[in-house]
């Protein structure tokens, strides 16, 4: 069973160095896992579809889990409260960010017991130009800026 809430990245159609998607994908992982509150996480599990659209690779995440009497987890409930919060957290750590200077970018730098948020916001970055989108709270970052809607 796959629930229909998801989260939605999507990035240029080019050429990217694997590390540098592979790292994205294990820190958004691992922010979301980080996220999820429930003792149920367990047993759920988060899988990604891949699309292309015009020149746009599109990454689905949702989550799973084996069958209906795995749990008493609703899955639509769950996916909706732990993507929420995953992007909320987000937006807290951007808002909290410094800004951009004349002199380049002023962000934090990332330490060992750094939270997965702030390891997934650093891959993030890395690629120039991406989107990552839950329900109607968008984050994009185009040529390095960032933008909230």
């Amino acid at each position: 069973m796959i629930s229909e809430t998801h989260i939605k990245l999507s990035l240029l159609k080019k050429d990217y160095l694997v590390s540098s998607i592979s790292s994205l994908l294990r820190s958004l992982q691992a922010a979301i896992r980080e996220s999820t509150s429930s003792k149920e996480s367990t047993s759920s599990k988060l899988n990604i579809n891949i699309n292309i659209e015009k020149n746009i690779y599109v990454y689905i995440f949702r989550f799973s889990r084996e069958s209906k009497k795995d749990s008493t987890l609703d899955l639509e409930n769950y996916s909706k409260i732990n993507f929420d919060t995953f992007i909320n957290k987000l937006l807290n750590e951007i808002k909290s960010n410094s800004q951009k200077t004349l002199w380049g970018n002023s962000s934090k730098s990332i330490k060992k017991n750094s939270s997965r948020i702030n390891i997934f916001l650093s891959d993030f970055y890395r690629l120039g130009s991406a989107t990552i989108q839950f329900e109607n709270k968008k984050i994009a970052i185009e040529n390095n800026n960032i933008m909230i809607s």
